[in-house]
């Protein structure tokens, strides 16, 4: 038996326990094992049923407001073991003593005052834009022009922002109000242009405390002055883009309407000649995995609000669909976008495709290959490919120069990726 983030290990019984029924109960929930030391050998407990009494005492003195939590007993060994399993609540935050606590790997720590306010908001059953801001003088000229715009809104006025949400009688203009409104006290977005290397900055357009519709134009301009060309097919111009364009919408309009706007931090926007790197503050919305990001199941926005505003001015379609458009997008390509997700960040990587005009047969099938299944062994390639190992790694050798595929592991751990 090992530690993890959902599993802790007592050897026997201290109040320090206490912190982590907060944690758990505050996030993901989890176990306790009482009886089993950090090296993960059962020690037992000797009188389990004392224990037991103390535990359940020490929970309802000591946690508000109380947990869901179940205490059995187990025989491991021959030695008595206690397992005290926590469920996840939904009258977050769960205080300790009076503070609060989250788990980190395998430690217990105190959550910070962001976190704890993320903690009180989901304890309402609401979500950070639909909570009321601060500043209730706000203007929309450019939300106002984008309704006029998408759905032929004349004379926006209260009653609008009331059917979209923004505004109340009772708490007037809410957060997703003010990310919209003309000016705000949030951090927008970062948008630089490198040269051959991060040191050589040739362009950089940064925008904040504005509204997030601008946001969103600023970096479609900057997108097409450096991505979209004109090409003559007979007698006719085509417009053609080094990145798809349906991608780089859909990166940009997901950042905004799903990054974390507690945080402050910009959207960070990086253009280079081969990829466009996008990332948005936040991981991922608490209850939401990496699997269901990935596949578009996104059944928790982090804010409804602003999600809704964006899909009925037609940023987005409908909820979920932006990260299959982002890989669609690439289908022909035999090229994949790069999704990187930690708790604090998303990064979506575009890939140009314009790199294909310089790569052969034998290297397109690599990245096919590689685009189908992530990630691959030499073995693997040359078994696909039927090929033998030489050509293989001259061919993953030409890619690897070109940039195009990245190298993990060591030995015969090595593995391929785009």
């Amino acid at each position: 038996m090992q530690e993890s983030p959902h599993i802790e290990f007592k050897s026997e019984f201290t109040k320090g326990f206490l912190k982590t029924v907060s944690a758990f109960a505050n996030y993901d929930g989890g176990e306790i094992l009482f009886g089993v030391n950090d090296d993960g050998d059962v020690v037992g407990v000797g009188d389990s049923k004392k224990l037991c009494h103390r535990i359940e005492t020490s929970i309802n003195d000591s946690l508000e407001p109380l947990p869901n939590y179940s205490i059995d007993v187990e025989d491991r060994d021959g030695e008595s073991i206690v397992r005290l399993k926590i469920m996840s609540g939904t009258d977050t935050p769960y205080f300790a003593s009076g503070k609060a606590y989250r788990r980190s790997h395998t430690s217990t720590v105190q959550v910070d005052t962001p976190e704890l306010k993320k903690l009180v908001i989901k304890g309402m059953n609401t979500s950070f834009d639909e909570c009321s801001t601060s500043n209730q003088e706000l203007e929309f000229s450019i939300l106002n022009k984008a309704l006029e715009k998408k759905l032929g809104l004349n004379d926006v006025d209260e009653r609008v922002y009331r059917t979209l949400c923004l505004y109340s009688s009772s708490h007037g203009f809410n957060n997703a109000a003010a990310v919209l409104a003309d000016k705000n006290e949030f951090q927008g977005i970062d948008i630089v242009r490198f040269g051959k290397n991060i040191n050589e900055i040739m362009d950089r357009q940064t925008k904040e405390h504005v509204s997030a519709l601008e946001l969103y134009d600023e970096a479609i301009a900057m997108f097409e002055r450096y991505y979209k060309f004109e090409s003559i097919i007979g007698f006719e111009r085509e417009e053609e883009y080094l990145v798809p364009e349906t991608a780089f919408r859909e990166a940009i309009a997901n950042a905004i309407v799903h990054r974390d706007w507690s945080i402050k931090g910009s959207i960070k926007v990086s253009l280079y000649d081969d990829r466009i790197e996008i990332t948005s503050p936040g991981g991922l919305p608490n209850d939401v995995s990496e699997e269901d990001y990935l596949v578009g199941k996104l059944s928790i926005l982090r804010n409804p609000l602003i999600a809704e505003v964006f899909a009925k001015l037609g940023y987005i379609e409908r909820f979920g669909t932006g990260i299959p458009r982002i890989k669609a997008s690439y289908v022909d390509s035999g090229l994949a976008p790069r999704f990187d997700i930690s708790n604090t960040s998303i990064t979506v990587t575009l890939p140009s495709v314009s790199l294909l005009e310089a790569v052969d047969d034998g290297e397109r099938l690599v990245l096919e290959l590689l685009s189908k299944y992530g990630e691959l062994r030499r073995s693997e390639i040359e078994k696909h490919l039927k090929t033998n190992k030489s050509k293989a790694t001259r061919i993953l050798k030409r890619l690897e120069d070109k940039k195009l595929i990245e190298i993990e592991g060591v030995g015969r751990a090595t593995k391929y990726k785009i």
